[in-house]
Order: C-alpha cells, then structure tokens, then sequence
C-alpha cells in the first residue's frame, strides 16, 4: 500500500520534482529573507531614517511573497507528475483478529 505520507518523491528530496537551480534560488531567498528581517528588526529599534526600514520591510516581503509562489508551483508540479494512487491501495481488508487459546487467551 502506498503511503500518503512519504516524502521520497517531494519537491527538494532526492526523489528529484524540483532543480538543482530551484533549490539554488530557494537558498539565496531564505537567506535574503533572514537578511532583510534582520535589518528590519534593527531599523525599527535603531534611529534609522523610516525609510530604510520600509526598504528592508518590502524587501522582506519580496521575499517571502517568492518563497509561497515557488513552493506552491512545486506542489502543483508534484500533483501533475505524480502517479495516481490504484483504488487496490485506498480499499484493504481489515486485520484479521489475533489466535485466542483454550482458555481464550489471545497468543
């Protein structure tokens, strides 16, 4: 039975949906995120022009914007490539119930 849950396949594993230059740039953007969320933080406690920290603010927001739109075109990738599940998978027989002993003893 197939499991739902495996990973072996996903987007960024070693299954293979996403490439060597997606996950490149899935880098630089995490990083660039921490960076401008870093700078914001120390605009806004800093006595910084506003404008610095709208800069780092949009820039933080570029990023993550990215991150969504990358991530949610690797999922749908991943649902178009992937195979369908057999309807043999989903539909099983129930366990069959343990041995009892004499005495009803479950062995």
């Amino acid at each position: 039975m197939a499991n739902e849950h495996d990973i072996s396949g996903a987007a960024g594993t070693s299954g293979g949906f996403s490439s060597a230059r997606s996950t490149a740039v899935r880098a630089v953007l995490w990083m660039l995120l921490g960076l401008s969320a870093t700078g914001t933080m120390v605009t806004s406690t800093a006595a910084v022009h506003a404008a610095v920290g709208v800069v780092f603010g949009l820039a933080t927001l570029a990023c993550a914007t990215a991150l969504i739109v990358q991530h949610r075109r690797n999922r749908r990738r991943q649902t178009e490539t992937a195979p369908p599940a057999a309807s043999s998978d989903r539909l099983t027989a129930p366990p069959e119930p343990p041995e009892r002993g004499p005495e009803g003893i479950r062995r």
